[in-house]
């Protein structure tokens, strides 16, 4: 059975080749044929071509032989039960094909299936114009919505890091710190022994002094009593 699905190249989103306006046509018979447009849009609601290109955007494809510019525009083609199924089964094929992982956040079984939705966006708007254009604006505040919880998931990632990196900075701090209390805490207690040595030196330095001191002071007591003793026994003898 034809999937037509498994011929659209890298979007599962059918498009067709149609005729823009003309290669030398001027700026009034565009403004005629938009004025055309909104004219029918207004007594008869938004048809399904003016609704494809406001959710899928035409992209120029060159000229036909007849000198007409042609688009690239999402295919009006009706839509029935089969078109849903040969999308499911292009969508499975796809995820495996690629690698998909089957559970959990995947980018890639992400794009393939925002594609999907995308086709069945289009062929919603081939039935009811209406409902494929509210289904479009779902989908554009959902990826609004899905774009702000990917911020915030940026912000909370980097916040965490930051955190991490401050907790294993003030970790390393306290631990220098710590080394640098014990470090102080021994120089102290060096300074203490040091300062106990000297005054023990000093103590037994002036002990000693004034030992010396005093020997030194009885010495010269002495000598000066012997030499007055002398004196005096020479004044004796002279007279």
């Amino acid at each position: 059975m034809y999937n037509p699905y498994s011929q659209s190249g890298a979007s599962l989103v059918l498009r067709e080749r149609v005729r823009g306006s003309t290669s030398n046509g001027t700026a009034e018979v565009s403004a005629v044929f938009a004025e055309a447009a909104r004219a029918e849009e207004d007594a008869q609601g938004i048809t399904v071509t003016a609704a494809l290109a406001r959710i899928f955007p035409e992209t120029e494809a060159g000229t036909d032989a007849e000198g007409f510019s042609m688009v690239d525009a999402a295919s009006t083609v009706f839509t029935d039960r089969m078109s849903v199924i040969h999308l499911q089964d292009q969508i499975d094929k796809r995820c495996t094909a690629q690698e998909a992982r089957p559970f959990g956040v995947d980018p890639i079984r992400e794009g393939i299936y925002a594609d999907g939705l995308a086709e069945l966006i289009r062929q919603v708007t081939v039935l009811c114009p209406e409902r494929g254009l509210l289904l479009n604006d779902l989908r554009e505040e959902m990826q609004e919505t899905n774009s702000t919880y990917d911020l915030l998931f940026e912000s909370a990632c980097q916040y965490a890091t930051r955190k991490g990196i401050e907790r294993d900075v003030k970790r390393t701090m306290q631990k220098q710190l710590q080394e640098l209390t014990v470090e102080v805490r021994t120089l102290e207690n060096r300074v203490h022994e040091l300062h106990a040595k000297y005054e023990g030196i000093d103590k037994r330095f002036n002990e000693q002094r004034a030992g010396e001191e005093k020997v030194h002071q009885e010495e010269v007591t002495f000598l000066k009593k012997g030499n007055l003793q002398l004196t005096t026994e020479i004044k004796r003898l002279t007279m």
